[in-house]
C-alpha cells in the first residue's frame, strides 16, 4: 500500500503542478480560441506574446481576420444601402487597427462577450467615427 499511496501521491502532485503551468502559460490563449465564439476569443489570439510558439500562427489569424473585416466593410459599403461603419485613414494598417481593438477592449472589457466582428467594428468606429 506504500508504494501505491506514493505513486498516486506522485501522480497527483505532478498533474497539479502541470495543471498550474499550463494556466500561467496560457494568459488567456487557447486552441478553442479559434473557433471565435466571443471578442475575447479574437482579443486572446491577437494578444499572445511573441515568445509563445503558437505566435507567429495567432498573429498571422489575427491579422487576416482583420483583413477579412477590412475587405466585408469595403464590400457591403460600395453599395447604396450601407453606410461606413468606420473610417480611417487610408494609411491606417492592420496592425493598427488591431491595435486600437486591444486597446478599446482592455479599456471596455464588458464587450467581450459580444460576437467578435461586432467587437472589432465597436473599436474601430469609436477610433475613426465616420463624419458623412
Amino acid at each position: 500500500m506504500g508504494k501505491t499511496f506514493s505513486a498516486l501521491a506522485l501522480v497527483l502532485v505532478l498533474g497539479s503542478m502541470a495543471s498550474r503551468a499550463e494556466a500561467a502559460d496560457t494568459d488567456g490563449y487557447s486552441y478553442s480560441d479559434f473557433q471565435l465564439n466571443t471578442a475575447a476569443d479574437i482579443f486572446d489570439i491577437c494578444t499572445l506574446d511573441a515568445a509563445r510558439a503558437d505566435y507567429p500562427a495567432a498573429h498571422s489569424f489575427c491579422l487576416g481576420y482583420f483583413a477579412g473585416g477590412q475587405h466585408f466593410h469595403r464590400a457591403v459599403t460600395r453599395g447604396p444601402d450601407f453606410l461606413p461603419i468606420a473610417c480611417p485613414a487610408q494609411t491606417v494598417t492592420r496592425d493598427q487597427a488591431v491595435e486600437v481593438f486591444v486597446v478599446f477592449m482592455r479599456a471596455n472589457p464588458q464587450y467581450l462577450q459580444e460576437p467578435p466582428m461586432e467587437a472589432v467594428f465597436r473599436a474601430v468606429s469609436a477610433k475613426w467615427p465616420c463624419t458623412k
